[in-house]
């Protein structure tokens, strides 16, 4: 009888963890696709805003996992927002874009550089003297990373369905000096 017992409660035990597993595996399968993803349609896009202290940061993810950072803050607390929205084993960010290089877009990125795999770096590519832009450029090189300057007209595919098309600067900043660098 004991011999019953011990093996009925294996086999409910084993049971349990059968079904453990294949709830986790739905669970990391299905990630953040959508509701119509589920039922045969096509995933969407994810578009995070971050509230990084001194203004935002944009976090764009394709239904194929293409990711776009668009600024950084003024600190470190890009990492801690990105670490939620991206799985805690992926280090990989398709695209930077730099709006303008004053402190409180810059200087998370900077961090993002040193901390994640980078593919390309978007930015007006204005003449600034600042250190924290010079190590910017310094890292963008040192890592090898693509580097573009923005211009009206420029598009960045995310997928077969999504593009970002890039409206302004008009014409090429590169190496121009602005009094006021939000206006590029």
């Amino acid at each position: 009888m004991n011999f019953d017992r011990q093996k009925i409660f294996l086999y409910v035990l084993g049971t349990l963890f059968l079904g453990a597993i294949l709830v986790w595996s739905a669970v990391w399968q299905s990630g953040t696709a959508s509701i119509a993803g589920q039922f045969g349609g096509r995933n969407e896009l994810k578009v995070d805003f971050f509230d990084i202290g001194q203004g935002d940061a944009v976090f764009i993810e394709a239904p194929n996992h293409n990711r776009v950072l668009i600024d950084g803050g003024p600190g470190s607390q890009i990492l801690n927002k990105l670490g939620r929205a991206m799985p805690f084993f992926d280090r990989e960010i398709d695209v930077v874009i730099l709006t303008h290089p004053d402190s409180d877009h810059l200087n998370g990125l900077i961090d993002v550089l040193k901390k994640y795999k980078v593919g390309g770096v978007v930015d007006p590519c204005l003449a600034e003297p600042q250190a924290n832009y010079q190590e910017f450029l310094k890292l963008i090189e040192e890592k090898k990373i693509n580097h573009l300057c923005a211009q009206a007209g420029q598009r960045i595919k995310l997928s077969d369905d999504a593009v970002l098309d890039i409206l302004f600067p008009f014409e090429s900043l590169e190496g121009v000096s602005l009094q006021n660098t939000n206006d590029s």
